[in-house]
């Protein structure tokens, strides 16, 4: 994941250092500059140092365009506003799920154990941004991260854009989740939600608001567990 800088909507004034990492990558990442304008981030103000911005001592902290920052974004940081959601993901079994498969390189493969599960092994002191380029892109959902926490939000809410609505998605479940429950969609049920039907539930349905309930990001404390 780059390091994304932006314009915040009707600035007249570019503050520094974010005003030379915005005009930078506005030019050079326009996709990830898209992505994010179309996010609650952009609406409520939320730029990239909000998210990215590293303290020094930090094992994954480099110096970039005249600011510290991390390329990795941690549960830790998105839990400085999304403090509930983050608790309850570090419960969950999403955030235990990371393996060591023994070949970095082929961590980043899709169908590889560490694309869904997260790997143990991210850092190279010796690299640019710090993380080990065999091991990199990591999202998986048990990613254990330098500051100790586990997991990555874009996991299931895609990088820059972060919007709900894609973390709704089966076709967002099923990248990991191919298994197990194909049955139950052809069929319209199965012993543990026999009302099941393919035209009115979806993962989320059972697995994060169950019953009528608020959302959770502990499936486990759900129904479809």
């Amino acid at each position: 994941m780059l390091f994304l800088l932006t314009f915040l909507p009707g600035s007249a004034r570019e503050p520094s250092p974010k005003g030379a990492c915005l005009v930078c990558h506005k030019l050079r990442t326009p996709e990830l500059y898209t992505d994010w304008l179309g996010s609650a981030h952009a609406r409520h103000n939320v730029t990239c140092l909000d998210c990215h911005e590293a303290a020094a001592g930090e094992p994954d902290a480099f110096s970039h365009g005249g600011a510290l920052i991390a390329t990795l974004v941690t549960p830790t940081d998105c839990a400085g506003c999304h403090q509930v959601e983050s608790g309850q993901y570090a419960r969950s079994a999403h955030a235990r799920s990371a393996v060591d498969p023994g070949r970095p390189g082929d961590w980043g493969k899709p169908g590889s154990c560490a694309a869904c599960h997260g790997g143990t092994r991210l850092l190279d002191a010796a690299a640019p941004n710090k993380l080990l380029s065999t091991a990199w892109p990591d999202r998986g959902t048990g990613r254990v991260n330098p500051d100790g926490s586990r997991g990555s939000c874009a996991a299931c809410h895609a990088d820059h854009a972060f919007k709900p609505e894609l973390a709704r998605l089966d076709e967002t479940c099923r990248v990991c989740h191919s298994r197990g429950h194909e049955a139950v969609h052809v069929a319209g049920g199965d012993s543990r939600a026999p009302s099941l039907e393919k035209e009115t539930r979806s993962c989320a349905d059972c697995h994060l608001t169950a019953g009528g309930r608020s959302l959770t990001h502990d499936p486990a404390t759900r129904r479809g567990r």
